[in-house]
């Protein structure tokens, strides 16, 4: 079975090359791997060429949805295989991930995706979505189902493609296996505070997800809505906080402060949870940041998804 391999690539250059030595050692050989620079500012692009490989070279940073739709309209074959230039793929990985397509009932498959550091947040994360939610990190997809749907959606710039792009192909009548010995390698990253705030950006697309895909959204995410782990509680908290320390100051000024301050004990109190967890994965110094300075987390996360509540005209409750 002919397979082509996608891999999209931004400021990649310190994984990248272990995970195209991992590609083209696969049991299964794809028959051609394509790479897709998405606006590189690092020698992403200039590793990638050193290898055997089709290159597309965005010279505008173009996000996850619009870069996956452009390797799969190049690929040059019906099974298209999915990971992420931060990812190691196992020996077997592709011929386990393309072997349910033998049936052509199946328009997607995705595999198991793991990490080194199990009380890390990312362990916790990958175990839940390997045991449902398809991640393109370790994902296979029929392009004649991603055909008929019409590629990836763009407007997912950052995550959620792949989960809008699997219900929409489910739609049409396609089944969605889990091969659970396609396996991938995701080394843990530190998780250091800046980059966390800044990764809350992420969250602007869960209007979008949640207007595309209701019943899925309130399964998966309004679920847990009153757990602290949610970005919707952390969201909720702070236009809480804020709108009753606004009521409170004109009551009496020391009950708006005696809010706000419950509100960042809260969120210390869910920044001493990542910490506990991030406790091997990351400095002293930034477990300090996790709990004491996580507001700005509960803030960074409201902003970005309330951002995407406003863009696409969806509240999320």
């Amino acid at each position: 079975m002919k397979v082509s391999v996608c891999i999209i690539a931004r400021n990649a250059e310190k994984t990248i090359e272990h995970c195209l030595n991992a590609v083209f050692n696969q049991s299964l050989a794809p028959s051609e791997v394509i790479v897709v620079n998405d606006a590189s500012a690092d020698a992403t692009k200039t590793i990638a060429e050193s290898f055997d490989v089709q290159l597309i070279d965005l010279k505008k940073n173009l996000g996850t949805g619009k870069a996956r739709s452009i390797a799969a309209i190049a690929a040059g074959n019906e099974i298209i295989a999915f990971t992420d230039s931060d990812c190691i793929p196992d020996t077997d990985w592709l011929k386990q991930l393309v072997e349910p397509f033998k049936h052509e009932e199946v328009g997607v498959a995705h595999g198991y995706t793991f990490t080194d550091k199990d009380d890390s947040i990312f362990f916790h994360f990958n175990k839940a979505f390997s045991q449902g939610i398809v991640q393109t990190s370790n994902a296979a997809f029929r392009k004649k189902a991603l055909h008929g749907i019409n590629f990836f959606d763009e407007n997912f710039s950052l995550i959620r493609e792949d989960t809008d792009a699997v219900l929409r192909i489910n739609a049409l009548g396609y089944e969605t296996i889990f091969a659970q010995k396609a396996k991938v390698f995701h080394p843990s990253k530190p998780r250091e505070f800046a980059h966390i705030v800044l990764g809350q950006k992420r969250y602007e697309n869960d209007a979008l997800y949640y207007k595309k895909h209701p019943e899925h959204f309130k399964t998966h995410e309004l679920s847990q809505k009153f757990f602290p782990h949610s970005q919707i509680f952390r969201a909720w908290v702070v236009v809480f906080a804020l709108m009753a320390s606004i009521i409170l100051l004109a009551i009496k000024p020391v009950y708006a402060f005696i809010a706000l301050f419950s509100a960042y004990l809260l969120a210390c109190l869910f920044g001493l949870m990542l910490a506990a967890k991030e406790k091997h994965n990351t400095s002293t110094k930034n477990i300090l940041f996790l709990i004491f300075l996580n507001p700005m987390i509960f803030i960074s996360t409201s902003y970005y998804l309330f951002k995407g509540m406003i863009k696409h005209k969806k509240m999320i409750l």
